[in-house]
């Protein structure tokens, strides 16, 4: 019976902030199937608290993925990166990112922050992050990622590796015709 937790602590709660207590309401209504308003007041403890516990970060993790806010769940991993940098809760970050609505640069410096810290496994992930920096004119980047992907050989299947060695010519290709219009380019900012 969750209900007489969540009335006895919330009238405790008001002659006290407690974080104990607040931490038990907010189980409660976890439990009880309330959410919201255990990431409301859960939310409350993390603001009354310096470093959050981890448990009280997954707490609230779990109660925002319930309600479906992938902007919640993604802004507690990023603190749960923060103080608890596990790899588990940074590909969680990057999935969670991910399924936040954003821009293709957005997605591209998301997919750089996973490389970044070694998180990124899938080969799909690769090939359309190389996909993403040729779309931004980064061939360069495209090229050094799909390389990245061979090295650790995450491109298993003879297609995988077929299509995406496709792709690392075609990036090779646009890096090196870039890499020859530099010094034009350079010498035309210069000039200006």
């Amino acid at each position: 019976n969750y209900n007489k937790p969540i009335e006895f602590g919330n009238r405790a709660l008001k002659m006290s902030r407690d974080p104990e207590i607040m931490v038990a309401v907010a189980q409660a209504y976890y439990q009880s199937g309330n959410n919201k308003d255990a990431v409301r007041v859960m939310n409350e403890v993390l603001e009354s608290t310096g470093k959050p516990k981890e448990n009280q970060l997954l707490l609230i993790q779990a109660a925002c993925n319930k309600v479906g806010d992938n902007a919640c769940v993604a802004k507690v991993f990023e603190k749960l990166v923060v103080y608890y940098p596990k790899p588990d809760y940074w590909q969680n970050l990057m999935v969670a990112l991910r399924k936040i609505e954003t821009n293709d640069l957005q997605e591209l410096n998301v997919m750089r922050l996973a490389t970044h810290v070694n998180v990124m496994k899938n080969p799909d992930e690769y090939k359309e992050m190389a996909q993403l920096a040729l779309e931004q004119n980064l061939a360069g980047e495209a090229q050094s990622v799909l390389e990245q992907g061979f090295a650790k050989k995450v491109f298993v299947h003879q297609r995988q590796i077929d299509v995406n060695t496709r792709l690392l010519n075609a990036a090779k290709k646009e890096a090196a015709a870039d890499k020859a219009s530099l010094a034009k380019n350079e010498a035309a900012g210069a000039d200006a």
